[in-house]
């Protein structure tokens, strides 16, 4: 069993083995498997900038930008390693536009992958920070623990998302200018989206990567090979139904012009005289909806009020197309928020439970976007730094979004334990300072509240403070 293993372990299983025929450009650089881009790379940047898409989209990685964040320790009771941890935070909110950083690294829901190239500097002052412990010792100080990060990034440059490829083994490509000697002595490769140079594995940590919706190959479509390792963004996936909306709302546009503004009819007795009258007179008014009728026959339907008549278009047939493209940007919305609640409706009214079923179906959208994203900020940002300036402590902590936290609301929790102490369930103190974010009052420091039942004291103080709105 332990042969079979170690042997599989030398023989990994690549995109290219997993499909019908050859994938890769001349240099063995798989090629773009993104639909979109593949179909029309003009069309696709209009794409983007649809009305429909463009609000949901930024709905959706603003949500995800907007989120409060933390470096969470491995080990939260150890001071020295809370320290670091403190220390890794202060300094990545110093990396420079930061918070333009996260937002490209959020696109990668839109476009499967995005990168950022990271300029890795010796600091020339160190980032510190200063953990402390709750209790305070017998001389009147409170244990502490310092830690510094003494190298980090100084610069965050974006990287186009459709300038990036892998090889069908998975090292990076980054698609760039061949005249550029920025990337001299790296290998440089051909693709399908031009000159590109292959990273090495040494000097990987200078690029955070951070990939959506990873997916096996359709073993029939040689062109998702790179899915396995491009992901599949939104855009390839919504394209064909951004396509079919264009093509409605084209339909009707050319109904519009052609028959939204109603016929002309001339009519004549039928002889040839007055048939020839007739239709001089639609020359003369040059228009192409414009027609010749004969009276007589038009007496079996009804007749002619006048010999030139005007009959106003109805625009039903045009708004059938336009309510087809409308219902089509609705699906698109749909398929980018998992509902439309949150772009398109005002709200129900009390006691409605729409609002919250639709809210938690975006939620869980969100909560895995950001969980792909805090994935490559612990790979590519939190790792390299932790392992540059504190070698000897292997555990890495994570990068961790606050919507991920495992947390049950505060008020639910406090009345739960209420109920319990009403109960008779005794109860830790400490947890439920712990719940309420307030430390443990120590030696003779004034407080608030408390009496003869400990509970009672702090079940009448986080009443007061919940009264309060401070939880």
């Amino acid at each position: 069993m332990t042969e079979s293993i170690a042997k599989a372990q030398v023989r990994p299983v690549y995109p290219t083995d997993l499909v019908a025929s050859i994938s890769t450009a001349l240099s063995r650089v798989l090629m773009r498997g993104d639909r979109a881009w593949r179909q029309n790379r003009q069309l696709q940047v209009m794409m983007r900038q649809d009305p429909d898409i463009q609000h949901a989209i930024e709905v959706r990685e603003q949500a995800g930008v907007s989120m409060k964040w933390r470096i969470k320790p491995v080990d939260e009771d150890d001071l020295a390693h809370k320290a670091k941890c403190m220390a890794t935070e202060k300094a990545i909110r110093a990396i420079p536009e930061f918070v333009q950083m996260r937002r490209r690294t959020q696109q990668c829901i839109w476009y499967g992958a995005t990168a950022t190239a990271l300029n890795w500097a010796m600091l020339p002052r160190p980032i510190e920070a200063t953990a402390e412990n709750e209790n305070i010792g017998d001389d009147g100080k409170a244990e502490s623990e310092t830690a510094s990060i003494t190298i980090a990034p100084t610069r965050a440059d974006p990287v186009p998302p459709d300038g990036i490829r892998w090889t069908a083994d998975g090292r990076l490509v980054i698609l760039s200018n061949p005249r550029s000697d920025r990337f001299n002595g790296y290998e440089r490769v051909y693709t399908d989206g031009g000159s590109g140079v292959v990273v090495p594995d040494d000097e990987r940590s200078a690029w955070l990567v951070a990939v959506w919706n990873k997916d096996a190959p359709n073993a029939a479509d040689p062109h998702t090979a790179d899915r396995s390792y491009a992901g599949h963004g939104l855009r390839s996936m919504l394209w064909d139904g951004w396509v079919r909306k264009q093509q409605l709302l084209q339909v009707g546009d050319s109904y519009a012009e052609r028959l939204s503004r109603g016929t002309i009819m001339v009519g004549h007795d039928g002889t040839s005289q007055s048939e020839a009258a007739a239709k001089a007179v639609v020359d003369a008014l040059g228009q192409a909806h414009a027609v010749t009728i004969n009276t007589n026959a038009a007496e079996a339907v009804g007749g002619l009020d006048k010999m030139i008549q005007v009959f106003e278009a109805s625009g039903t047939g045009n708004q059938i197309f336009r309510d087809m493209a409308r219902d089509a940007g609705e699906q698109l919305k749909l398929c980018i928020l998992g509902q439309t609640l949150t772009t398109d409706t005002a709200p129900t009214g009390l006691g409605s439970g729409v609002a919250e079923a639709h809210q938690d179906t975006f939620s869980k959208q969100l909560e895995y976007d950001t969980a792909v994203v805090d994935e490559a900020m612990t790979r590519d940002l939190v790792g390299p730094m932790w392992r540059a300036n504190f070698p000897d402590d292997p555990r890495i902590p994570e990068f961790l979004s606050q919507n991920r936290e495992d947390e049950e609301d505060t008020d639910k929790r406090i009345e739960t334990a209420e109920r319990l102490h009403a109960m008779g369930v005794p109860l830790a103190l400490k947890d439920l300072y712990a719940e309420s974010g307030f430390r443990e009052p120590q030696g003779d420091e004034a407080t608030v509240g408390g009496g003869g039942d400990p509970m009672g004291g702090v079940g009448d103080l986080l009443g007061s403070l919940q009264d309060e709105g401070v939880v």
